[in-house]
């Protein structure tokens, strides 16, 4: 929606609402800010409208209407105190309290007894408790950690946090969880709103009918005060900012109104040109991924920014993305202290749940994510050759806080390869952490290598824009080492025979026999019908140049294969196959087109195996699930294995399949189905890995059974 629209629409709003409800409640509120009992000139102090400058005698005055102004605030300055009660900031007297006790207050704070030029900002992105098993969550993880990490970092210089919204998840009573909880730290604590942390019954108070006693905010305000404010400290201007503009039912924009920009414009106009400006917001602005969550009006908001140096940190989104939208602006959209709302350790993007710790002074900006129970070194996941199943060949590092200028580099047994290459994917430990696999989320903070099966071992190296290095070693294989060391082995199948044998090719009795004389376990052939009615050998529809289906068997029969043999027919290949009882044969009905050819395929593939008494050592499969359905009506106790890949283990096991035998990529996309698959009674074949890559990657995946080429 345009700029303009929106400004025609908020003016609507305002006109029908005045005309419509409560005269308005103005005032004209004064006071003093001291210090040491003197006046202090030059604060800042806003009623989240209008803003004025304390005189030298520390006096301020405000004209405020109550019904859209529910504070009065200061921005406190750089060498004063930041105003706290225990750890939550106060710097803030409600209207209400201005009212009805004679428009007058007195903002009491006080002087630094040393400037520091550097202090520590802490973000904190959607703590998100719904009930009290989160809050135990949060106590009993993230407070901890904040703990340890704020008492060291307090030792040089000072901490201050940033709840970045959705501190609670639609339940305005767990405030007071959240309050106890920040109490316990040595820091100040400041807030910014989120969409939960709106009462659900209201919209925001901007959209509200003028002089409503209720909205939106009103919980929030009451425990935090205002949405939007300023403070300075060690020269830094940081500014917090609602940017949910709140439609009530969980309904809500990503918007800041043209209130609220006016509001910014005005706050920035006490700061100098070519300060640092740190901009705290729920939702994010210039993300790259899932850009639909975007503030709508980012464009108008980098304008107003402009000038200043400026590092906005968000959250909202529970995944980790940096973002260099202008040279002025770097956004840090930040993994949740909550990462998958309390389900798991990690975040959307495979970032660990977390907070960054940020270090500031008026010249620069250094950040580290610190990961919850973790190291603060630890800044990447390294997952080894199969255990990311969308890559299955490549080791892969996940580094969550990487942006243009970090680099990624690794060496193969001590020998450097060069950088990794970067690439976008959903991270395997969320998939991991999902009971729908297909709930995706696409990262870019994601780098591959692919290194020899042999490697003993990987070193990966990564280097931060500020020259920080962080190195994790991986052994690449361990996967197939454990599934080596705690699964036996898998019974393996010889596709269409073992035709690399010499003189053998695919589907040929010879082909046949030598399986049976490696030993294989089983023996998997492909059968078709003719135009009159005889079962056939054969892979594809077409034989010879002729079409299997439109010639009959006579025709057919002229064709030989490629080692000279007759094509054989079933009869001819079961009688073979007989001979070798201890083999398994893995019978395919291929897929005829019409309901009619399949039904009369599969019955006379039944006929034939019953006729040799061979339902012991003869498994069916298909493609298709009619001819899988239609031999378990001829034979109830048959074992057929659906081969299509597009049933879930639960719709094979209602049907009566005994196994699931699908392609490794299907598996690759659904390795949670192969133990679905097993908990159901059901076994599982995987087909067709031949190198020697493919086959490790097969056996991590643990199936009962393997179909391959090489199957020797």
């Amino acid at each position: 929606m345009k700029k303009s629209l929106y400004r025609f629409i908020t003016l609507f709003l305002v006109f029908v609402s005045s005309a419509t409800t409560l005269s308005a409640k103005e005032y004209t509120f004064r006071g003093r800010v001291t210090a040491d009992g003197k006046g202090v000139n030059g604060v800042v102090v806003t009623n989240g409208l209008a803003f004025c400058q304390t005189d030298v005698q520390g006096r301020w005055s405000l004209p405020t209407d109550t019904c859209i102004s529910k504070f009065v605030y200061i921005s406190t300055p750089s060498d004063y105190c930041l105003p706290k009660e225990k750890s939550i900031a106060s710097f803030y007297v409600a209207s209400s309290y201005l009212a009805n006790n004679g428009g007058k207050y007195d903002f009491t704070i006080e002087k630094r007894k040393q400037m520091d030029s550097e202090f520590y900002f802490i973000p904190i992105s959607d703590p998100q408790v719904k009930n009290k098993k989160h809050v135990e969550l949060w106590n009993t993880q993230t407070i901890p950690d904040l703990l340890a990490t704020s008492k060291e970092l307090s030792k040089t210089h000072e901490v201050v946090t940033m709840a970045l919204g959705d501190i609670v998840w639609d339940n305005m009573t767990l405030f007071d969880d959240y309050r106890e909880s920040m109490n316990l730290l040595p820091v100040t604590a400041f807030q910014c709103i989120g969409n939960h942390d709106f009462d659900l019954r209201y919209q925001a108070l901007n959209n509200m009918p003028y002089g409503s006693p209720v909205y939106g905010e009103m919980h929030y305000n009451r425990y935090f005060g205002p949405t939007d404010y300023s403070f300075n400290i060690a020269g830094v201007h940081v500014v917090t900012m609602k940017n949910i503009n709140y439609m009530a039912n969980k309904e809500y924009r990503e918007q800041i109104t043209e209130a609220q920009m006016e509001w910014l414009r005005r706050d920035l106009s006490y700061v100098a040109k070519g300060s640092t400006v740190i901009l705290n917001m729920h939702a994010a602005a210039w993300n790259t991924q899932e850009t639909e969550g975007n503030v709508l009006n980012a464009e108008e908001l980098a304008e107003v920014l402009k000038g200043y140096k400026v590092h906005v940190f968000s959250g909202h989104t529970h995944f980790f993305q940096n973002n260099q939208p202008t040279a002025n602006i770097y956004e840090h959209n930040i993994g949740a202290a909550c990462g998958t709302w309390w389900r798991s350790d990690v975040n959307r993007c495979g970032a660990p749940n977390g907070y960054m710790i940020v270090k500031a002074s008026a010249d620069t900006l250094t950040w580290k994510y610190k990961p919850t129970g973790d190291s603060a070194d630890k800044q990447m996941k390294l997952y080894g050759v199969g255990e990311f199943y969308s890559q299955p060949f490549y080791l892969v590092a996940n580094v969550w806080n990487c942006d243009n200028e970090t680099t990624v580099e690794w060496f193969e047994d001590g020998v450097y390869r060069g950088k990794m290459e970067r690439f976008t994917d959903n991270d395997e430990s969320y998939l991991a952490s999902l009971a729908n696999r297909d709930k995706t989320c696409l990262t870019s903070h994601l780098f591959r290598a692919r290194p020899l099966y042999t490697t003993k071992e990987v070193k990966v190296v990564v280097k931060n824009r500020f020259g920080e290095i962080f190195t994790e070693t991986i052994v690449p294989d361990r996967a197939y080492r454990k599934v080596l060391d705690e699964a036996k082995p898998p019974r393996l199948i010889a596709h269409r025979g073992y035709w690399k044998a010499p003189g053998r090719v695919q589907n040929s009795i010879a082909a046949l026999k030598a399986a049976a004389e490696a030993g294989i376990y089983g023996c998997e052939l492909d059968v078709q019908a003719t135009a009159d009615g005889e079962i056939i050998v054969n892979h594809d529809p077409h034989l010879g140049g002729l079409p299997i289906a439109t010639s009959n068997y006579s025709q057919l029969a002229k064709t030989r294969l490629g080692n000279g043999e007759p094509v054989p027919t079933l009869f001819m290949y079961l009688d073979e196959a007989k001979k070798h009882p201890e083999m398994k044969i893995i019978l395919e009905i291929k897929d005829q087109k019409t309901d009619s050819a399949n039904a009369y395929i599969s019955r006379k593939v039944v006929e034939a195996v019953r006729a040799r008494k061979m339902e012991h050592q003869v498994d069916y499969i298909s493609f298709s699930p009619f001819i899988c359905d239609n031999i378990l009506k001829l034979d109830s106790v048959a074992y057929v294995a659906y081969v299509g890949g597009k049933m879930t283990p639960e719709e094979a096991h209602k049907r009566g399949y005994k196994c699931i035998d699908y392609s490794m990529l299907v598996f690759l996309r659904h390795p949670d189905w192969i133990s679905k698959a097993n908990s159901l009674g059901l076994d599982v074949n995987i087909w067709t890995p031949d190198t020697e890559e493919q086959m490790r990657m097969t056996r991590i995946l643990r199936p009962d059974f393997i179909t391959t080429d090489n199957p020797i």
